[in-house]
């Protein structure tokens, strides 16, 4: 996923602190289902901070998916569809196995009985038994990246029955379908890059904040439209100096108020987290980064997306193999559970990384390149959103 393992960018990058965002938020994702799952009291901090802000970390994510998205296609314009083709690699194979993971506990989960009741002796409130049953259903539905948009008065537990984080990676798919309409929007062509990012943005916050109806389910893309456009508007206006950063700051004030004033306060939190990121990218130096810890953050940034994906369905695995070994005592258990737990996700994370993601990323380009040359197009024959795309580089310069 762009938004959560996008492309490791260069040394000289001044979006590199983008990458340690990825790390930092797919690592709050981590300890914020081990605070619910173990069930720590959500009115003391630090705890109440990691139980109630978690899924602002999600929608950072959208957001920079939308700036990720962007600034790939400005500055290595292609077919949309080989882009997509080359998504699809970098992604799948990572997600597929997850999934099986996923499934592997939930076959655990049923042959135990007694797991459930165990538990709740002990305070801990992993995951709804209905939930740990998934259907065959579920897993088509996963497979097809169609689980995100279907309505839970559908089918129970749709999106989250496998792989729970797994329900954002649908609505990003959602959203590489209708990337390049975001650019176009039906303005004319000459219109400047300052009248159709504010239109777009208004678009998306109307959408999202006021035109969302029950029917559409809580992983759909209008729910989250205002928050992909904050990002491709973050991208092109990354290098557009001290007016175009003051520009980009009014829109995220202008989307997180919105969002506040329909309810949605995790949108206005979220705002928030990624225009300080935003901000720090545009005016910190790069050379920041170029130091050990520089170099780890970074490094955890390249991990997040099988960090995002694996660690539920592991931090599964190690509670009930917890569970087994230490039934006696709730302090114990906890004890034993939440290092084993974090350590096995970032090691399976790391390995799948470097085994299974990044040759992944390669192979899908190339095909995305072999594609292109075997077909190439005319420039009055491109894509629309490659053509807007262009544009919008042009007049954010």
């Amino acid at each position: 996923m762009t938004g959560i393992g996008g492309t490791q960018t260069r040394s000289g990058d001044r979006s590199r602190l983008m990458d340690v965002l990825r790390g930092l938020l797919a690592s709050w994702v981590v300890l914020h289902h081990i605070v619910l799952t173990g069930r720590f009291n959500p009115d003391v901090y630090p705890w109440r901070l990691l139980a109630h802000h978690g899924q602002e970390a999600v929608l950072v994510f959208f957001i920079l998916s939308g700036f990720a998205i962007t600034r790939s296609l400005v500055n290595a314009p292609q077919r949309w569809s080989s882009f997509l083709l080359a998504r699809f690699w970098r992604i799948y194979p990572v997600y597929v196995i997850a999934l099986g993971i996923g499934a592997i506990v939930c076959r655990i989960t049923l042959m135990q009985d007694t797991v459930f009741a165990e538990f709740g002796r002990l305070g801990i409130e992993p995951w709804e038994v209905t939930e740990g049953s998934p259907q065959w259903l579920h897993l088509l539905l996963h497979l097809s990246q169609l689980h995100g948009v279907i309505p839970e008065t559908w089918l129970p537990h749709a999106d989250t029955s496998l792989v729970a984080p797994a329900w954002s990676l649908s609505t990003e798919f959602q959203f590489y379908v209708i990337a390049p309409a975001m650019c176009c929007l039906g303005l004319p062509r000459s219109a400047p890059l300052s009248l159709r990012l504010p239109v777009m943005l208004v678009l998306a916050v109307l959408v999202a904040n006021f035109l969302v109806v029950p029917a559409i389910a809580p992983a759909g893309i209008p729910r989250y439209l205002d928050l992909f456009a904050l990002g491709v508007a973050g991208a092109m206006l990354h290098s557009s100096g001290g007016r175009g950063r003051l520009a980009y700051s009014l829109l995220a004030v202008f989307v997180a108020i919105i969002g506040w004033h329909a309810g949605r306060i995790i949108v206005a939190n979220a705002v928030a987290v990624w225009l300080v990121f935003w901000l720090a990218s545009t005016l910190l130096p790069e050379r920041l980064l170029n130091n050990r810890v520089g170099a780890a953050a970074m490094f955890v940034g390249a991990l997040s997306y099988p960090l995002y994906l694996v660690h539920y369905p592991l931090m599964r695995l190690t509670l009930l193999a917890a569970c087994a070994a230490f039934p006696q005592s709730r302090s114990v258990l906890l004890a034993a559970w939440i290092p084993a737990a974090i350590l096995l996700s970032y090691a399976v994370a790391a390995l799948l990384h470097r085994f299974i993601e990044v040759h992944g990323t390669r192979y899908g380009k190339r095909v995305a390149a072999r594609r292109d040359l075997r077909q190439p197009r005319l420039p009055a024959q491109q894509p629309t959103g490659r053509l807007v795309l262009r544009r919008l580089r042009t007049d954010s310069r």
